[in-house]
């Protein structure tokens, strides 16, 4: 149980009847980057991205999930491939005041 002072504000112990407007939202981005060969090709997931440096940079998905995000690097002459899948998981968990 927490204090006298913390409880009288939980919940519909603050605002004497009136409704409430706070609210609270939080998201995440996530940022992958690498490099390879500045002739190289790039894709990150199947979208082709430009030479040498890359970088993606998106929004996670909003609902709880996993995220697969494959990339592959093509050598510039197209007789080698490399391939790097990275898997972000969300989990949101809300507290109760």
């Amino acid at each position: 149980m927490g204090s006298p002072a913390v409880s009288s504000f939980g919940s519909g112990g603050f605002g004497f009847g009136r409704s409430r407007k706070f609210w609270f939202q939080l998201d995440a981005e996530l940022i992958v980057y690498g490099a390879t060969e500045p002739n190289a090709r790039v894709t990150l997931q199947a979208s082709r991205s430009s030479c040498g440096p890359t970088a993606l940079h998106d929004a996670l998905q909003p609902a709880d999930s996993r995220q697969i995000i494959p990339a592959v690097a093509t050598s510039p002459d197209g007789i080698e491939e490399r391939t790097i899948v990275l898997a972000v998981e969300r989990n949101t968990k809300q507290l109760e005041p």
